[in-house]
């Protein structure tokens, strides 16, 4: 070392610049200050600036008397890059800049795992610590966790610097990274800064050394394209040896291919060539019969081999000059993992002037045309990137002009600094709802969103206060075109983040959907407060309802759709489902379309009043006050579905299903773009919380607990994240991230009988349990029918049943005259002018009854008087479901009708009558015809009865279903009629039972 400050004299004049930013930024650094970026392309000694720095920033500490031991942390993203780091800092860098490493450069070592991290308090001299990004983010979270802040490991270090600083997913680690609190040099081979998003760059902290300039300085070559002709392994593996043998002596290849298999065809095809080889992926193993494949990177110091074929291992990490070629295989899809590629056989150390060339060989022409914009990228004097959105806004509104006629009205341009721009905004009247302490100071809340969003690349505008309950934070958000594959259209769009406190809830809207992370730590209004949303006579048009039964087969989610809901049947399992979402028309207004989610407290109205703010606050106010209305009951259709309950006592999870919609994620890989696929089925929960996910052919380690301060489970797992997956829309949440946001799980928890799902926990209702049990309201005690237990009689009296028959009860409704007492069925047929008696052969019903607008299938069983009897039930529920198929309106299928013409007569009756009990028409065709007329008119009444005389009993139903535990019998009896019932609904037709009161 020479002079204490000064960095050894073998660096490179770019080396000395990048040495001396860093120099002066940790000169001037505090913890309020940003980060120090330093931009040097692959071959330029990134890894020697990182030692001169060192060294330089060692000496500095040595020379002051009484300096305490003072470390060093560079961080990495990846192992393998880590141990390439631990020998270059520790000797190689020294070597290659033909430098003696300083007598006082502290000692290279892995940085401590998260359980041995104290062990850095014990050094008695200076380190640097290597490890990588992972390892911080443990320590990083395992701290918290234990209520301890991670920067108290680090405050005797003097600098982290972070290699292959561009990297993602950005924000997992530079939260970590920034809760350290020391100061950062970011170290990239690229000109992207989208690291920008997530570190604040100091704006004298900056050292760009472009391209042009390192191949004008002879530090690293050019590339010379060539396309491949032959697709096969075998010819394109013939032309790599060829262009390979024109170069110096000792020259290497890298051969990039998409997936094992790839690598296996080249390297196959290369051992057949006698070349020296090998083959690296995640999946190989050295064998005696496969001695060429690698699971692990060598050092290229190690291995001999000429041909190097990987997958995605060697896009960096490898810095040995004599890689003169890359040959693709298979393009990489991601422009600047194949920049990275391209960089491996660009080092020209020696910049010898006769070695300035390197050799680029591909089958398609894509990658030559990538090479291209990335030089006029890179010649930019300043490049693009995401974090130009506010120049990008800045100069759209300078050049646009200030007033336009537009979509019939004129307009004037927005300022960003107009306080009251909120009046001229729209105010859908939507929200998600969340539970909050009355005195919430939403000035705090509106800084903590507003440095959400300037890391999301939002550019905000001045924040707007319509009045004192109310913030709104308008920005605007910019992206590329996602109809370009290539070129770049940026589109930026406007939005704004409103949230207002009205009593004890905040209505939060964020016109783009993305919910601030600084607001979800807030509880949701719950499912049961909700529901008073729509409550009393409402008429519920669709829900959406997900199942508590989270085995492989259950149906995992449903929608129903209907004019009213609460006029259909409930289905056999409704009990088992939860409501995750509804929507109609409130009771009181019925020009008012709303809709409730329930799990993410969302509400949204339709309205054709103006969307002012002064509505908007006025419809707050008033759904506030509902919500807070302990009077209000919820609304009987969400008492057929699973009941949202407190938090049992066990709430460990057992078992975990992952909920989402697997179509709405993808990850941009190095060789394209990969959808998400996802296990669709429920994993076992160990008693520490972890589990499994089933990614593709992958199981990935996740870790699941109970958060009792938010009343939530929290999956965290920094293996899935790593996967980068994220969503296609909106705002491309990561994977993890978006699960936890949502609660997109469902959770068996140690407590029996429970079910968390969406937010909520949910105890699946025990069906045929008091006023649950739904059947009760469709069934009509008739007091004729008690002691009626024969179907027809014995004979025929006149014209017709016997009077003790339920024949004759049904015969009744065509001559008001001759009606029973008490008799309710004829008000339904008030203005009757057909019935058919169809009992006999292979029949559609045992009646059938008609009036303009009505039509019913009547189906008789008399029972034998023990008032609740399964077995007579299943015959005629058996009876009406089989001839559902005649109700439909657009059924092509004629029922056998040739014996309606002819009189009805029964071996078991004496005696023969007309089956036409009332109407006109002469034939059988005629009747079936009068039929029809009713059932294909869309606004057709169309019924099922079941006429059951002493076979059913309303009273002793009641009685049974208010015991503790109803009884088997009941149990059959309502999955019986239920399935009816459902079915009956299905055909879009009404279930009415008669039974004995």
């Amino acid at each position: 070392m020479t002079d204490e400050g000064k960095p050894p004299p073998a660096l490179w004049p770019h080396q000395h610049k990048a040495t001396e930013t860093v120099r002066d930024y940790l000169s001037l650094w505090s913890s309020e200050a940003g980060s120090c970026l330093i931009t040097m392309p692959t071959g330029t000694g990134k890894t020697a600036t990182i030692a001169a720095g060192i060294a330089d920033a060692a000496a500095k500490t040595a020379s002051r008397p009484n300096s305490p031991v003072r470390h060093f942390l560079v961080l990495a993203p990846w192992a393998g890059l880590v141990r390439q780091l631990k020998n270059d800092l520790g000797a190689r860098a020294w070597t290659r800049l033909g430098a003696e490493k300083p007598s006082g450069y502290p000692d290279v070592t892995d940085l401590p795992s998260a359980a041995q991290i104290n062990d850095i308090k014990a050094a008695t001299k200076p380190h640097v610590y290597v490890g990588t990004i992972a390892k911080v983010v443990r320590i990083s979270r395992d701290a918290l966790r234990a209520g301890i802040d991670p920067a108290g490991y680090f405050t005797n270090f003097t600098a982290i610097w972070v290699d292959e600083g561009h990297y993602e997913p950005a924000p997992t680690w530079s939260d970590a990274i920034r809760a350290l609190k020391r100061p950062t040099i970011l170290m990239t081979a690229t000109p992207y800064r989208n690291d920008e998003k997530f570190f604040h760059i100091q704006a004298d902290a900056r050292y760009r050394f472009t391209h042009h300039d390192a191949v004008s300085a002879r530090l690293i070559r050019t590339p010379q394209f060539t396309q491949v002709r032959d697709a096969s392994p075998e010819g394109f593996v013939k032309q790599l040896i060829e262009t390979i043998d024109g170069l110096p002596a000792g020259s290497r290849a890298i051969v990039r291919c998409a997936n094992a298999d790839s690598i296996r065809r080249c390297v196959r095809a290369l051992e057949d060539a006698r070349r020296t080889v090998i083959g690296v992926h995640e999946t190989f193993s050295t064998t005696a019969k496969e001695p060429n494949f690698r699971k692990t990177v060598p050092l290229p110091d190690d291995e001999p081999a000429q041909f190097w074929v990987h997958q995605y291992k060697l896009v960096e990490g490898i810095d040995d000059p004599r890689f003169r070629v890359v040959a693709f295989f298979d393009d990489l899809g991601n422009d600047r993992a194949l920049v990275q590629q391209i960089g491996r056989v660009l080092r020209n150390p020696a910049q010898d002037p006769k070695d300035m060339q390197a050799q680029v060989l591909a089958r398609t022409v894509q990658v030559e045309e990538t090479w291209t914009k990335y030089m006029a990228f890179d010649s930019e004097a300043e490049p693009a990137s995401t974090a130009a959105a506010p120049d990008l806004v800045t100069s759209i509104l300078k050049h646009h002009p200030e007033t336009i006629y537009y979509d019939r009205r004129f307009r004037t341009l927005i300022s960003r600094d107009d306080t009251t721009a909120w009046r001229g905004f729209t105010y859908p009247l939507t929200a998600r709802i969340y539970r909050i302490e009355r005195d919430t100071v939403l000035g705090d809340l509106a800084e903590a969103v507003e440095k959400e969003w300037d890391a999301a690349d939002r550019t905000l505008f001045v924040r707007q206060a319509p009045d004192e309950f109310t913030v709104v934070l308008p920005y605007v958000s910019v992206r590329n075109s996602p109809y370009l594959r290539s070129m770049a259209f940026p589109e930026p769009r406007f939005g704004y983040t409103l949230m207002r406190r009205s009593g004890s809830h905040l209505f939060y809207l964020d016109t783009e959907g993305q919910v601030a992370e600084a607001v979800d730590v807030y509880l949701p209004e719950t499912r049961q407060k909700l529901a008073r949303l729509m409550a009393g006579n409402s008429r519920f048009t669709t829900v959406s309802l997900s199942n508590t039964d989270v085995g492989r087969r259950a149906i995992r989610a449903r929608t129903l759709r209907a004019a009213s809901i609460g006029d259909i049947a409930p289905d056999l399992t409704d009990h088992a489902y939860l409501c995750s979402t509804a929507s109609g028309y409130p009771a009181g207004e019925p020009t008012v379309r709303r809709y409730v989610g329930m799990g993410r407290a969302r509400i949204r109205d339709s309205a054709s009043e103006e969307e002012t703010f002064s509505n908007y606050r006025s419809w707050t106010d008033r759904i506030a006050k509902v919500l807070e209305d302990e009077s209000t009951e919820p609304p009987a259709v969400f008492g057929r579905y699973a009941e949202p309950v407190d938090q049992p006592d066990d709430p460990q999870p057992r078992n975990i299903l992952i909920d989402i919609d697997a179509e709405a994620f993808h990850r941009e890989g190095d060789d394209g773009r990969h959808e998400l696929l996802l296990g669709d089925y429920a994993g076992t929960v160990a008693a520490d919380g972890s589990f499994t996910v089933q990614v593709g052919d992958d199981e990935v380690e996740a870790i699941i607990k109970w958060n009792e301060q938010r009343r939530r489970y929290d999956v965290e797992s920094d293996s899935l994240k790593a996967l980068g997956y994220q969503e296609k829309e909106g705002s491309q949440r990561e994977l993890v991230t978006a699960i936890n946001a949502d609660q997109a799980f469902s959770i068996v928890p140690g407590t029996d009988h429970y079910i968390y799902s969406r937010s909520n926990f949910f105890r699946p209702q025990t069906p045929g349990q008091g006023a649950k049990w739904w059947l009760l309201d469709l069934l009509t005690g008739v007091p004729a029918l008690d002691d009626l237990k024969t179907e027809k009689g014995k004979a025929i009296d006149g014209d017709g049943w016997q009077s003790s028959s339920v024949f004759a009860l049904i015969d009744t409704l065509k001559d008001p005259s001759k009606k029973a007492k008490d008799d309710p069925l004829s008000r339904h047929f008030p203005e009757i002018d057909f019935l058919l008696c169809a009992d006999m052969g292979t029949e559609v019903a045992d009646f059938v009854a008609c009036q303009p607008g009505r039509a019913a299938f009547i189906h008789a069983k008399a029972g034998s008087g023990s008032k609740r009897s399964a077995s007579a039930l299943q015959e005629v529920a058996s009876q009406a479901t089989k001839n559902l198929l005649y109700l439909q309106p657009l059924t092509q299928q004629t029922p056998p009708v040739d014996a309606w013409a002819a009189p009805w007569k029964s071996g078991h009756v004496k005696g023969t009558t007309n089956r036409l009990r009332l109407g006109t028409q002469t034939t059988s065709e005629a009747m079936w015809a009068r039929i029809r007329r009713e059932l294909v008119d869309p606004n057709c009444e169309r019924e099922v009865w079941l006429v059951v005389g002493a076979a059913l009993s309303l009273s002793t139903l009641k009685a049974e279903s208010k015991k503790d535990k109803p009884s088997d019998e009941l149990l059959q009896i309502h999955a019986l009629l239920q399935t009816v019932w459902n079915a009956v609904s299905q055909c879009g037709a009404r279930l009415r039972i008669f039974c004995s009161p």
